[in-house]
């Protein structure tokens, strides 16, 4: 056979030795595009000495942000449903930390304004919503580099495995302070609290991290991003939890082969390659 021929069967076998040796747990149906991800979360405060922030209590700068969230769907920007928790489906559920308060000043029109440093993001996916999630167990560390060991971060996270997404939040949240990389107004300092928050992430891995599209979003300070959050903050939660939000995060999903798909174009390629150089032969 002709080396060139060698050579890309070579290729194409070292290509589908590096793909993906099952489907992504998370099927999106072949939906490329901007999505909306819509999700509630349960969240609190601890000191950076790692006590609890208790209800009635200021929130101040140092102050560490963390909690756990569960994606109810993923939507175009329409509205129309890409992915819907349950069923085949599965869940989505995920942990954030580190998200930590730089500084707190009034705002004008009343309220304040809290800027962040930090913030780590991990996305799980689940076969079944894991029992009591949202409303109880316990976290067993903080790290800087974020809840990526389900079971060493949540107590109830023992058994989901690696996660299929993870991020960290980046400067450009807000143009008064560059370096913000969430930007949070709200209706007072003490806990609980109303109000809005947002900011701009980077995806760092997971593995279904092929699936989400790089650089589509622009921050408040002109450079690119991969995700952009903004939520809302409700004046309640269940015990242990200080705070609830809600709201979509924006992300590009993009459309990939199934594996068996690349195997079989593979597979394909080879035959067409081993056809050409019998014919090579038989005219030679």
């Amino acid at each position: 056979m002709n080396s060139r021929i060698l050579l890309a069967g070579a290729a194409i076998a070292s290509l589908m030795a590096v793909m993906p040796a099952s489907a992504a747990p998370i099927n999106f149906g072949g939906f490329t595009g901007e999505a909306l991800v819509h999700f509630s979360d349960f969240e609190s405060f601890i000191t950076a000495a790692g006590t609890p922030v208790p209800p009635g209590a200021p929130i101040i700068p140092t102050d560490i942000n963390y909690g756990v969230f569960n994606v109810t769907n993923v939507s175009d920007l329409a509205l129309n449903p890409i992915w819907t928790q349950g069923g085949a489906n599965g869940f989505m559920v995920g942990t954030f930390d580190q998200i930590t308060v730089k500084s707190v000043t009034p705002a004008l029109g009343g309220g304040f304004t809290t800027e962040n440093t930090l913030g780590f993001f991990s996305l799980y996916a689940a076969p079944s919503f894991p029992a009591g999630f949202l409303t109880s167990g316990t976290f067993l560390q903080l790290g800087q580099g974020g809840c990526t060991n389900p079971a060493g971060c949540y107590s109830n996270f023992s058994g989901l495995g690696a996660p299929i997404l993870t991020w960290a939040l980046i400067p450009g949240a807000d143009t008064t302070d560059p370096l913000s990389t969430l930007e949070a107004t709200l209706s007072g300092t003490t806990i609980p609290f109303t109000g809005h928050a947002s900011g701009f992430g980077d995806i760092s891995g997971g593995t279904d991290a092929i699936q989400f599209g790089k650089g589509g979003f622009t921050t408040s300070t002109g450079g690119p991003a991969d995700i952009n959050i903004v939520d809302d903050i409700i004046a309640s939660a269940p015990a242990p939890w200080t705070l609830q939000s809600n709201d979509p995060v924006k992300i590009f999903i993009v459309a990939v082969p199934e594996p068996a798909s690349v195997a079989l174009f593979g597979a394909g390629f080879l035959g067409l390659a081993g056809l050409f150089g019998w014919r090579r032969r038989k005219s030679a």
